[in-house]
């Protein structure tokens, strides 16, 4: 082979990887926004609900103790 073609073959195998390498990135940018974070988002809501479930339920000093020793 001659050093063009080699110069040619090694270029499309970088814009191979190329092109991987960015459909990866969308896709997991896709699972981030649509799977993890909404998951995120609601678990943080479930534990806020629980704080103020314990501040409702106990007087103050025995809510702030319970929340923070479950912190």
């Amino acid at each position: 082979m001659t050093k063009k073609e080699l110069e040619a073959r090694n270029e499309v195998k970088w814009e191979t990887y190329t092109k991987k390498i960015q459909i990866e990135a969308r896709v997991l940018g896709d699972l981030s926004m649509n799977h993890i974070i909404p998951v995120a988002t609601s678990y943080q809501s479930s534990l806020l609900k629980n704080v103020e479930r314990m501040t409702a339920a106990f007087p103050a000093e025995k809510a702030a103790a319970l929340n923070a020793r479950n912190l």
